[in-house]
């Protein structure tokens, strides 16, 4: 897969996770700290998003940017890893959804910490994300 489809894939992918997280954050309102955590992971989507927006308009323009500047390593990291994680982050969120037990289902993961585990890796990928943004615009 060429890069500006690997980022249009994460960014569609964060947008999808963003409004999944806003229901979950819904949803789970009892649980202790699920709010900050849930507004936590919204604000990250919202940062990944706009990193991934902006390293699809440089590849808009040069689509080989990512070779030219010899920086397959860091996009491996950052945007691909980013996609990764969004696409765990999907698939845990919506895995609760469309079960008649969800909420106990979403008591079970938020009490096992994989929300913040994903969360943290998510931080991770936006970090070299960020990297990656700062090299392109050299």
């Amino acid at each position: 897969m060429d890069p500006f489809s690997i980022t249009a894939t994460a960014l569609a992918l964060a947008t999808n996770i963003l409004r999944t997280a806003v229901s979950v954050k819904d949803a789970i309102d009892e649980f202790q700290d699920a709010p900050a955590v849930a507004r936590d992971i919204e604000h990250e989507i919202k940062v990944v998003q706009a990193a991934l927006r902006q390293v699809e308009t440089v590849l808009q323009r040069d689509s080989h940017a990512i070779w030219r500047l010899e920086l397959d390593d860091v996009f491996a990291l950052s945007v691909e890893g980013c996609r990764d994680t969004l696409r765990d982050m999907d698939k845990e969120l919506n895995g609760l959804f469309g079960r008649q037990d969800w909420k106990a289902a979403v008591a079970v993961w938020w009490s096992a910490g994989e929300i913040r585990r994903l969360l943290t890796r998510l931080e991770t990928k936006k970090g070299s994300l960020v990297l990656l943004v700062q090299a392109l615009s050299l």
